[in-house]
């Protein structure tokens, strides 16, 4: 069972994403408002899988994914892109994402993004 960090400033949100991420049968490991907080956590938990908002406040989410690929270049990070931050795909993913979901929220879209990334076979 993946073992999932959500990172959002957002509560509606993580506690949104909670239910999803736990009703795909992950285990969520914590939960973050900001980017220091899921540094912090993913340090001392090491997730499989880091769902990351970009837009947090102080250090937004490239900063954050940087500091994290750097420590651990194998992390598996969904970051989650509004649609004003498309165009920073294609950089991110040089810095090490694993791949994005966007906002507004698709459950199809997440359940789609897990399953590649945990490297289950969609049922």
């Amino acid at each position: 069972m993946p073992r999932v960090l959500i990172a959002d400033e957002s509560y509606p949100t993580r506690v949104y994403l909670k239910s999803i991420v736990e009703g795909l049968g992950h285990q969520v490991i914590g939960l973050a408002s900001n980017s220091a907080q899921a540094i912090a956590l993913y340090r001392r938990e090491r997730p499989d899988i880091v769902t990351m908002e970009i837009g947090m406040e102080g250090k937004d989410g490239i900063p954050a994914l940087k500091e994290i690929m750097d420590e651990d270049p194998v992390a598996r990070v969904l970051l989650v892109v509004g649609s004003g931050n498309e165009h920073k795909r294609k950089g991110m993913l040089r810095m090490g994402a694993t791949g994005f979901i966007r906002k507004p929220y698709k459950w199809e879209e997440i359940y789609s993004e897990f399953h590649r990334v945990s490297g289950e076979n969609e049922k």
